[in-house]
């Protein structure tokens, strides 16, 4: 799990809503990466949070970087979904 000082901003209704649902067509190669933010927005359960997260500068800079999203239940992160890594 990460750590609870990576976390940035908590993402807002609209747009926990608007996660995985396509916006356009969705094409074969996008099909996986839409089911998977699915996954990961069902194991949201009332109460939770989502937040962005994004590994400090040192990460990224040492090829250990890592940005996404979390879910934050009573205060302790419980799942993250990463979108981007180096």
């Amino acid at each position: 799990m990460i750590p609870k000082e990576w976390l940035q901003s908590q993402m807002s209704a609209p747009e926990i809503t608007a996660l995985g649902t396509p916006r356009r067509r969705v094409t074969r190669r996008m099909r996986p990466f839409l089911e998977s933010l699915q996954s990961f927005k069902a194991k949201l359960k009332p109460g939770d949070e989502l937040w962005y997260f994004d590994s400090p500068s040192e990460c990224w800079q040492n090829l250990g970087g890592c940005r996404g999203m979390a879910i934050v239940r009573d205060g302790d992160i419980v799942d993250t979904y990463v979108l981007m890594e180096n």
